[in-house]
């Protein structure tokens, strides 16, 4: 399906390639696209009939970007420690 997203300079290695932007020099902060028509067709509605198009921003990628945090597991760590700071 067609999509789109948007991307930044890696904010450790700044562009060169490292393990957190896997070697690209960028990542990925936002990204949308059409809807898989069986996505909406297990959602109940007819693919021939409807379309639908997704977007969104991935908050974690923000806050690595401003607090220069390395690995977005510590996210869905559930660490309070971690998860209170922000």
């Amino acid at each position: 399906e067609p999509s789109a997203e948007v991307d930044v300079e890696c904010f450790l290695c700044g562009g060169q390639g490292c393990p957190v932007c896997k070697g690209s020099g960028w990542l990925e902060i936002m990204g949308c696209g059409m809807v898989h028509p069986v996505v909406l067709r297990n959602g109940g509605y007819d693919p021939e009939k409807y379309s639908g198009f997704a977007a969104g921003i991935g908050p974690e990628r923000v806050t690595m970007l401003r607090y220069y945090i390395e690995d977005i597991r510590y996210f869905w760590a559930n660490d309070l420690r971690f998860l209170e700071q922000f």
